[in-house]
């Protein structure tokens, strides 16, 4: 019987960083690591990423084939791009929010001017 042959997955292809060099950007930032556990994080990161889309996407998918789908060349290579659309959606819903944050209940168009309370004196903010 074969065995099922592993692939490594590598994020250094295309201009990307392998997980030596995440290892050493986490261990300069003080979170010391090796490059086993960077991809470990990377690896648990996703699949809880893939988690999130499939519930909010209401699509059934068995922790088994999140696995799966994890371990896939597709999906590391396309990641960069869906994080990418993921933050510019937040980012317009920000705007989004941010311009109709100053809108009345009452359905009037006049914008209220919204100020920060400002701190009693001896009191810390």
């Amino acid at each position: 019987m074969k065995k099922k042959q592993k692939k490594y997955i590598t994020l250094g292809d295309g201009g990307g960083c392998d997980f030596r060099r995440m290892a050493k950007i986490m261990t300069t930032a003080g979170y010391k690591m090796n490059h086993a556990t960077a991809r470990n994080q990377l690896m648990l990161a996703v699949e809880s990423l893939l988690m999130q889309f499939s519930s909010k996407l209401k699509i059934k998918l068995s922790a088994a084939k999140i696995k799966e789908m994890v371990g896939q060349q597709d999906v590391q290579d396309n990641l960069g791009d869906v994080l990418y659309l993921a933050h510019k959606e937040l980012e317009n819903e920000k705007t989004a929010n941010n311009n109709n944050a100053g809108i009345t209940a009452g359905g009037s168009n006049n914008l209220k001017a919204t100020r920060r309370p400002r701190p009693r004196r001896g009191t810390r903010t």
